[in-house]
């Protein structure tokens, strides 16, 4: 009996147990969305169209952009719809993430966004919403923590009841241009009330009213190219929880540092396309937390001084565009963390057995100086570098073997020095994809082994004293090979039918050589995506083959200046040209483009044509036959570089520039 009733006890338990396990377990599904926070968000939804061309910013960044107010349902619970966020315990929508979501329209002050008050994050970035104000509800949000509104095209005055915003930890307004404008007063109210902010983002916003004084307890201010001027009082660098500060692109601001007795806890410090003049002030070597160090195109001049050395924290150094001269101090070896490192557009030279030490630097661009001397090969101890930049200086001797030992090499650019040796004897690491040699003193033959750089996109080896026959057939095992060239060398020889089959070239310069042979008829089919083919001032004779797949040409012909010099059969087998001098009329709806030159040097994007290649420069006064593809002799390429000094691998950074010309 007594048995049966322990037996009893312990199953009634156990139901005691199953049964509180179903009801605590049962609490943890999160409560749906109430009706009228889900009734807000699809009214909200209403205000937009959807279109991928106003979140492209988003890619640039390596961030996915999609329409994800498309997966919100009118009878589905809110608290599973894309971009929204809430509460585990009541099913408030805590959270609105609707950054690069496509989004184009505009929020009115009666918008049923502000029918969510238990908002702590909102997130409207990089979307399009027309040029409008950013409304004075916006002030209303009293939970917000996060809000982020920039590269979303508002305009006009920030609102003064932004500063209501108390619980406000971080607030980026920052966009491309200036359509937006924060007034004095506005600041005044934030550093009063938003107390518990510690990131100011205002890139591009218009602040020309500002004092830079009045941003106090930031841990972050982000304020670049706000139009700020004067001078920028220096107790901002004592300010005491102050780890990013960010005011490049402001041309009109002066600013200087404190002399004596200070220290600073900032991490980043971005200054460039400021005004300083004058040296480094050696107050720098006092920051010795800082980890990112830009200082470009800010007038410094005289050396790099030694104390550089005591910024041992260093991941990022950019000095470039200013006045330094002298030798670089080997302290600088003293940067053992250092990853991306920038002198490019200065006046310093000789490189430094030292230079080895930085094992950790991935980038080197010391493009534009006045570097002598030989590439140390110390160089072979830099295992993490991916991209090395020397181009324009005055470096001479043979470029050393290092490079082979150097397998996360993706670029080097050497062009326009002094190198000599022969070209067979250089050695470089198969993981090269970008390899610009040109306007240096190489001599010798273009090596088969050049055919192991399986992953290179971009060849120029040009203007040396390269002689001997090109074997072009070596590059066929280059799959991605774009640009190939060669110019101004002494190879000599026949072109033969194996060029074509690199078939994935996209620019070939073979020009002023000592080629000679008849061309080979595949040329003219060989590629589609060929744009680009200069084969000038060599020996060849015979026809040149036509490249039809060029006669792409479309839209109204562009007028004024040049292209009113040509006759109706300039532009032969482009029949989707139209306007005059075309006997073909255009549509109702076709007009023609503006011209394409307003000077006879200024170069001009054309649009009319929407073509893959540009003209560039001024034309010559002979008669130029467009795309007339049986008398084209050559098609040249010129290159334009963003920055200047050292170009990026990616040929997306690169414009194509195609200039024909009808006769030698």
């Amino acid at each position: 009996m007594m048995r049966s009733f322990i037996l009893l006890s312990r199953l009634f338990f156990y139901l005691l147990l199953l049964l509180y396990s179903q009801l605590t377990s049962s609490s943890s599904y999160a409560p749906l969305c109430s009706q009228d926070q889900s009734f807000a968000l699809l009214q909200f939804k209403q205000l937009f169209s959807f279109s991928n061309d106003v979140s492209f910013n988003c890619g640039e960044v390596g961030l996915h952009s999609y329409p994800k107010m498309e997966s919100w349902k009118e009878g589905t619970d809110c608290c599973s719809w894309d971009g929204v966020t809430c509460d585990s315990v009541r099913g408030d929508v805590i959270g609105l993430d609707l950054s690069c979501s496509w989004l184009y329209g505009t929020i009115p002050f009666n918008s049923s966004l502000f029918l969510l008050p238990h908002l702590q994050w909102l997130n409207l970035a990089s979307n399009n919403f027309n040029y409008s104000s950013i409304s004075s509800r916006f002030g209303q949000f009293a939970r917000l923590k996060h809000l982020d509104l920039s590269h979303s095209m508002f305009s006009g005055k920030v609102p003064l009841e932004i500063s209501q915003l108390s619980q406000l930890a971080s607030l980026d307004l920052s966009d491309y241009n200036s359509y937006l404008k924060l007034e004095a007063s506005v600041v005044k109210r934030l550093v009063q009330n938003l107390t518990k902010l510690r990131g100011l983002h205002l890139e591009n916003v218009e602040m020309s009213t500002i004092s830079l004084g009045s941003f106090m307890n930031l841990s972050s201010a982000l304020t670049s190219n706000c139009l700020l001027r004067g001078k920028l009082p220096d107790h901002i660098f004592r300010l005491p929880n102050l780890r990013k500060l960010i005011l490049t692109d402001n041309p009109e601001l002066t600013w200087s540092f404190p002399m004596v007795n200070w220290s600073t806890p900032l991490r980043f410090l971005d200054v460039s396309r400021t005004i300083y003049s004058g040296e480094l002030p050696k107050s720098i070597g006092k920051m010795k937390f800082v980890q990112h160090l830009f200082m470009s195109e800010c007038e410094f001049n005289g050396s790099i001084p030694a104390w550089i050395g005591n910024l041992t924290q260093l991941i990022d150094l950019d000095l470039s565009i200013n006045n330094f001269g002298g030798e670089m101090p080997s302290s600088i070896s003293n940067l053992f963390v250092l990853s991306y490192f920038d002198l490019r557009s200065n006046n310093i030279h000789a490189l430094r057995i030292w230079f080895g030490n930085l094992t950790r630097v991935t980038e080197i661009f010391f493009c534009t100086n006045n570097f002598t001397g030989q590439i140390p090969s110390s160089l072979s101890n830099l295992k993490n570098l991916t991209f090395l930049g020397l181009r324009y200086n005055n470096i001479g001797g043979r470029i050393p073997n290092c490079f082979a030992n150097l397998t996360k090499l993706t670029a080097i650019h050497l062009s326009y020095n002094q190198l000599t040796g022969q070209f067979a004897e250089f050695q470089f690491s198969d993981s090269l994809e970008f390899l610009s040699l040109d306007n240096n003193r190489l001599y010798g033959s273009i090596p088969k082994s050049i055919s192991n750089l399986v992953n290179l996109s971009f060849i120029d080896i040009s203007s040396n004293d390269l002689n001997g026959t090109v074997g072009f057939n070596m590059f066929k095992k280059l799959k991605t090979l774009l640009y190939l060239n060669f110019r101004a060398n002494l190879l000599h020889g026949e072109i033969p039918s194996s060029i074509c089959n690199v078939t994935s070239i996209e620019i070939l310069d073979i020009s002023y050589n000592n080629l000679s042979g008849t061309i080979p008829s595949c040329l003219g089919n060989f590629s589609n995506s060929l744009v680009v083919m200069d084969l000038r001032r060599n020996n060849f004779y015979g026809t040149m083959p036509g490249l039809k797949h060029l006669q792409r040409l479309m839209g109204p012909v562009p007028q004024g200046k040049q292209f009113g010099r040509f006759q109706n059969n300039a532009y032969s087998g482009n029949l989707g040209l139209c306007g005059f001098p075309l006997s073909k009329n255009c549509g109702i709806d076709e007009r023609p483009p503006p011209p394409i030159f307003q000077e006879d040097n200024a170069p001009m994007f054309m649009s009319g044509f929407g073509w893959e290649a540009v003209l560039l420069g001024k034309l010559l006064d002979r008669e130029l036959w467009i795309m007339k593809s049986k008398k084209i002799v050559s098609l040249n390429v010129r290159k334009t570089i963003r920055n200047g000094g050292c170009p990026g691998v990616n040929l997306d950074f690169m414009y194509y520039v195609l200039l024909l010309f009808a006769s030698l």
